[in-house]
């Protein structure tokens, strides 16, 4: 991930820390994906993804196609849409994936940001 973390994604990342440990868990996932700030900082890992402002392999990429269209609603506007594909079916297959390419560039970025403020 290039460049620094916008202030809702740093907010945001002991929650996205939270939905990555706990895949199965239906009611926390539906309760933290209420959260406005939540939901912005998620499509913001999503179109930094997109981007390839995250690098990530090439099998990754794929991974990735296999949700294309529910992609394209997270960048989207409508916060309403962007909740429904993440509760939805495919949401949280949809979400495990992009926590596991996006956290460890954020967390890495994140320590470095930590560490120069010091």
């Amino acid at each position: 991930m290039k460049g620094t973390v916008s202030n809702f994604v740093q907010k945001s990342y002991p929650y996205l820390i939270v939905l990555y440990e706990s895949p199965r868990d239906r009611i926390l996932w539906k309760r933290l994906l209420k959260r406005q700030q939540l939901l912005l900082a998620i499509s913001e890992l999503v179109l930094n993804l997109i981007r390839e402002n995250i690098s990530i392999s090439l099998k990754d990429k794929k991974r990735l196609q296999k949700y294309k269209k529910e992609l394209i609603h997270l960048v989207s506007k409508n916060s309403k849409k962007k909740y429904h594909v993440l509760t939805g079916q495919k949401g949280r297959g949809l979400l495990t994936t992009v926590l596991t390419l996006a956290l460890p560039a954020l967390s890495k970025l994140l320590l470095n940001d930590s560490r120069n403020r010091k």
